[in-house]
């Protein structure tokens, strides 16, 4: 998480006061079903409010958890760990090396198309010059 989304972002305990929201589709969080509900809880400064919120799968009316929050008051996703970075990073490195391999196989094949059409010109130009010499005819 950049420090500009950690001066942004905090977390708060909260209370769900509200049943699952239907409506709104269930969403994967951290690996783990979540869905949405209504909770309540006290940000720093602001005192108690309520808002939807992402709730793990199973949170019951009542039950007590954390909740991230954004300088907004809207909630918002946990910070990614360090392997789900790693595996960011890995899956571009492998996306911009095959791009490299694609990219010099289509130079490598336009090159390879063009060149031979332009071998024969390059060679009765070279033996234009170099004929005479060879075979001592004036041109």
């Amino acid at each position: 998480m950049s420090l500009r989304q950690r001066a942004e972002r905090h977390v708060v305990r909260a209370e769900a006061i509200g049943e699952r929201n239907r409506s709104l589709p269930s969403v994967r969080s951290s690996g783990e079903h979540a869905h949405r509900t209504t909770v309540r809880g006290a940000e720093p400064g602001k005192g108690a409010r309520a808002a939807t919120a992402r709730v793990p799968a199973g949170t019951r009316q009542g039950d007590v958890g954390e909740v991230r929050l954004d300088a907004h008051g809207r909630n918002v996703p946990p910070p990614v760990d360090g392997n789900a970075v790693r595996q960011h990073a890995l899956a571009m490195g492998l996306c911009a090396a095959g791009g490299a391999v694609l990219l010099v196989l289509l130079a490598h094949g336009v090159v390879s198309r063009v060149a031979p059409r332009r071998r024969p010109a390059e060679g009765e130009r070279a033996w234009a010059r170099t004929g005479p010499e060879w075979t001592h005819r004036r041109p």
